[in-house]
């Protein structure tokens, strides 16, 4: 444990400006992007503004390469291994105290309301959200794959689980490590696609928190033009032998994010805007999911009716959710458990 300890205390520290603006920026266009693709298939848009709703359909992928280089800049202020267990508590409390909040819910409506409830095929029902298996047990039906949209949310977890392990155990903590790391995701999310017909699906996305990772140690190690270089090198290749189009579209995003990191633009209003929608981006990501899930898919309004819950009733639910019930169950969580975690180190 010593050795453990002595390796992280020599990890390279964070930089100087750590604020990231740029990636405040990125993750609410990435929020908009989430909810607009939802948008588009709840009100059946077509031509031009289908494509541009369903482009939306990339911001989780941005999510979660902006998941990598957060994680790391996090990690990188971690000297000891009691830091990356407060680390582990900050990140799952962050996560899951909307999650279940919202599973609570769909159980309740889906279970005593709409009475909607198909059979499992693996036995496994409610279990699936509550212990986080959708992204190792997969179902054909939606309530036992995505209910309220909730798919990306075991990503989430396992990536807060496994980078801490990598990035400060294994001490995969430089660009070339990481390049490494990148490339071996990659191909294990080939073969996990190819093979495994979408079982462990955590391998088919960990390569797009690899990037952001990367990025994150490249901006570091004032190395962005050689992973820039890297980068479109890979998506060139890739025109020519397609893998995926999801793939070069998330290491175009990951470009963005090389040249975004220390991005600003000196008006107040704006960067007061993006600090607002920024601070509830998390709560929107879950919080729409439950209007159009629950409500504007399950009952019947006229399109006017529909368009004003999507926009008006979102924007009410997810402050009522996050002022009354995420924000100060999460401060208190974090004082409590990290306070008593502090407590024993003394």
């Amino acid at each position: 444990m010593n050795s453990l300890s002595a390796t992280l205390k020599n990890t390279t520290p964070p930089p100087k400006n750590n604020t990231f603006f740029g990636i405040s920026i990125l993750r609410v266009i990435a929020m908009f992007g989430v909810f607009l693709v939802h948008f588009g298939q709840r009100f059946n848009l077509q031509g031009v503004l289908r494509s541009i709703t369903d482009f939306g359909r990339y911001g989780v992928e941005l999510f979660f390469v902006i998941s990598g280089f957060l994680m790391l800049q996090s990690l990188d202020k971690c000297t000891t291994w009691k830091d990356v267990l407060r680390f582990y508590i900050k990140k799952a409390i962050r996560l899951l105290v909307l999650y279940y909040l919202v599973i609570l819910w769909y159980f309740i409506s889906e279970t005593f309301i709409y009475k909607d409830i198909v059979v499992d095929p693996y036995r496994l029902g409610w279990l699936r959200y509550i212990f986080l298996l959708n992204g190792i047990v997969p179902a054909d039906t939606y309530l036992w794959s995505n209910v309220g949209i909730t798919w990306t949310i075991p990503l989430f977890a396992m990536a807060y689980l496994v980078t801490p392990l990598l990035y400060k155990g294994l001490k995969i903590n430089s660009t070339i490590k990481l390049g490494v790391l990148f490339l071996i995701s990659f191909i294990a999310c080939y073969f996990s696609n190819k093979y495994f017909n979408g079982w462990v699906s955590f391998l088919n996305y960990y390569y797009m928190f690899v990037g952001g990772m990367l990025v994150y140690k490249a901006v570091l190690e004032e190395k962005t033009q050689i992973v820039n270089i890297g980068i479109l090198m890979l998506v060139f290749s890739l025109l020519i032998i397609p893998f995926s189009s999801l793939l070069q579209i998330t290491l175009l995003f990951m470009i963005l994010l090389c040249v975004s990191y220390n991005f600003n633009i000196n008006n107040k209003y704006f960067n007061k805007f993006i600090s607002i929608i920024d601070t509830y981006s998390y709560t929107i990501y879950l919080g729409h999911g439950v209007i159009f899930c629950s409500i504007i898919d399950k009952i019947y309004l006229p399109p006017v009716l529909r368009l004003i819950i999507a926009i008006v009733g979102t924007i009410t639910l997810c402050l009522v959710l996050y002022h009354i019930y995420e924000k100060p169950l999460t401060q208190l969580l974090n004082k409590k458990l990290i306070q008593k975690n502090a407590n024993k180190d003394a």
